[in-house]
């Protein structure tokens, strides 16, 4: 269970499936709405790395626009800081190579 406050809303995160190395499933709800959200992250070896991909869902499906004008914009800002956070990576190992 994690419990998240981030603006004015607080969500609830419970872990409902965890297969370590492959895949974990949250329920997420807030407090404000009172939407659920699931959300499955799923782990794939790819061409000397690792695919990422996460599939959502809500209830009332009717929320899935919020859900979305509220998740997009994280994703994106965790997206790109991973880009940077990998490129730091490779720029300090070509340089030991």
């Amino acid at each position: 269970m994690n419990h998240c406050a981030h603006g004015g809303s607080i969500t609830v995160q419970q872990i409902v499936d965890w297969q370590p190395f492959t895949s974990f499933t949250t329920r997420n709800e807030t407090d404000d709405t009172g939407v659920v959200f699931i959300s499955t992250t799923v782990f794939r070896p790819h061409e000397g790395g690792t695919n990422v991909t996460v599939y959502l869902s809500c209830e009332p499906e009717q929320a899935w626009p919020q859900v979305e004008a509220t998740l997009r914009p994280t994703f994106e800002r965790s997206k790109r800081r991973l880009v940077e956070i990998l490129n730091a990576r490779a720029d300090r190992t070509s340089t030991l190579l």
